[in-house]
């Protein structure tokens, strides 16, 4: 059996799971996205996983209205760590790279941000990253909640 396929009955079972039994966001999603939509701050999602996951992931959560633009894997020629993802994001919400950031807990995700350009935030979720990944971060965090931390201190 090939990745594709076993990545598709992956996300097929998810959708299924959260279609039956609804979805919890992770901690600190909600307070994030409240600061960043309070304090002007355009946002994107770019996931690896099928468009329709995604928004129904989003729209499951009441969140789905906080994103000018969701990008999935099937809307790029190549995956994470490839940069194309993030490269789009930013194009598609009309900013400069550089005065974007990416929040990842993958190490293909953030290898991803950072070859694109951007700064990326690591929340690492089931893998730490390398001493090598860990030296591109723009910062390593505990939880999203972090996160509004870290933008109010950039900007003191």
């Amino acid at each position: 059996m090939n990745f594709e396929k076993l990545f598709k009955i992956r996300e097929e079972f998810i959708a299924k799971e959260i279609s039956k039994n609804g979805i919890e966001p992770k901690d600190g999603l909600i307070e994030l996205l409240d600061f960043l939509k309070n304090n002007n701050y355009r946002m994107a999602v770019a996931s690896s996983s099928e468009e329709k996951n995604i928004r129904t992931y989003l729209d499951k959560l009441n969140v789905i209205k906080d994103f000018e633009v969701i990008l999935s894997g099937e809307m790029v020629t190549k995956g994470k760590p490839d940069p194309e993802i993030y490269l789009k994001s930013a194009e598609l919400l009309n900013l400069p790279i550089e005065e974007c950031i990416g929040i990842e807990d993958s190490i293909n995700g953030v290898l991803s941000i950072c070859r694109a350009g951007m700064r990326a935030v690591m929340i690492p979720d089931l893998q730490e990253p390398t001493k090598e990944v860990e030296d591109m971060l723009y910062a390593k965090l505990n939880s999203l909640t972090d996160v509004i931390d870290l933008l109010k201190n950039e900007h003191k």
